[in-house]
């Protein structure tokens, strides 16, 4: 049986909490004790979207398996966890693909790698460049639709969504 897909404004107001729970930042308790672990994971897209995907343990529909998240929100800066559209999770060690023997001693962050059908990983410093542009597109969706008593929330938490560090594409080792 397949899942009806929410209506736009439903999938608007989820993004909404979402964006809300990041502004006020989780609870290390709850966390702890709520938000499923994720390990080897990584940002990964199939067009548009962005998600993370690894082996989850404590999910309280899926278990212990690999998994692909719904939407990518936030992912703090240390990489200790992370908001989906659905739900936090505590983040542990990320997938770190193999590079090829000619880039010996440089940190290619974010190479990109198949992880299945259609997905690839993403670069951490270009998922972040899609996570701080999301809250201003979906307040724009809001306000093009006519959900008018969206859009002052929308657009103030896009306003004061969290800066995200610059990152660099590439990082040679400091001579010792």
């Amino acid at each position: 049986m397949q899942r009806a897909s929410p209506s736009l404004r439903t999938l608007i107001e989820l993004y909404l909490s979402a964006f809300r729970a990041v502004h006020r930042r989780p609870d290390p308790a709850q966390l702890k004790t709520e938000a499923p672990c994720l390990a080897n994971w990584t940002v990964a897209t199939r067009g548009r979207e962005i998600f993370l995907v690894g082996d989850v343990t404590g999910h309280p529909l899926l278990g212990d398996s690999w998994i692909q998240t719904s939407t990518l929100i936030f992912v703090s800066e240390d990489r200790q966890w992370a908001r989906t559209l659905s739900r936090w999770y505590r983040l542990r060690s990320a997938f770190v693909p193999p590079l090829p023997d000619e880039y010996a001693g440089v940190s290619l962050r974010g190479y990109l790698v198949s992880v299945d059908d259609g997905i690839i990983s993403l670069p951490m410093h270009m998922a972040r460049k899609f996570m701080v542009r999301r809250p201003q597109e979906v307040a724009d969706l809001a306000f093009s639709v006519g959900y008018d008593d969206l859009v002052p929330e929308l657009t103030r938490l896009a306003r004061a969504w969290p800066n995200m560090p610059n990152e660099n594409l590439f990082q040679v080792p400091q001579a010792l």
